[in-house]
């Protein structure tokens, strides 16, 4: 569920696309869908929303990052490099904006780092023989905590965190399923 600057709620459901809900008004316009617009939501699975810009949604599905024009209401893929094209045929869980940086994190298909400035992009996939790789493909969730920090949830493979000066990983509670982060005020 996302709150955007206008004050709709945007809601991701299971099967059933993206639900625009007017709260002044008590209105829900449904996105789904429509094999025969190519402008349409292209997967009615939807994961996580995230706002960038006033009026652009990053709806991230199970088949890849559908980028929907507020104005316009129509959405498009995003790939902007090769590198992404195999974002396509992944579940895409979460998206963190970092000071210009993009980390997407995917359900079978790693991490991906994304930077718009200079169109690069940098997927971390384990490396059985690196103990300073990401620790599984399976990535849910991330979280950037009050020091910088970034954290990294995953199914059954528990919380890796990115040293940003090595851009090395520690594991901690592996085989854990981490679907959340909470910070509290102590940290």
């Amino acid at each position: 569920i996302l709150e955007d600057k206008d004050g709709y709620l945007w809601v991701g459901t299971w099967g059933h696309g993206l639900q625009k809900f007017d709260q002044q008004k008590r209105l829900v316009h449904k996105f789904e869908n429509d094999p025969s617009d190519p402008t349409s939501l292209f997967d009615n699975g939807i994961n996580f929303i995230f706002q960038e810009q006033e009026d652009t949604l990053w709806i991230c599905t199970n088949r890849g990052i559908g980028v929907f024009d507020v104005r316009t209401q129509k959405f498009s893929k995003f790939h902007p490099t090769e590198m992404f094209a195999s974002l396509d045929t992944s579940r895409v869980m979460h998206i963190l904006n970092d000071n210009g940086l993009k980390w997407i994190s995917t359900r079978g298909n790693g991490l991906f780092r994304y930077d718009a400035n200079s169109n690069d992009v940098k997927h971390y996939i384990p490396d059985p023989g690196d103990p300073g790789s990401i620790g599984t493909k399976d990535l849910l969730k991330i979280h950037k905590d009050k020091s910088g920090t970034l954290w990294f949830g995953s199914w059954e493979g528990g919380l890796n965190r990115l040293d940003p000066g090595t851009d090395q990983f520690r594991h901690y509670l592996g085989g854990y399923n981490i679907l959340s982060f909470y910070e509290d005020k102590e940290l």
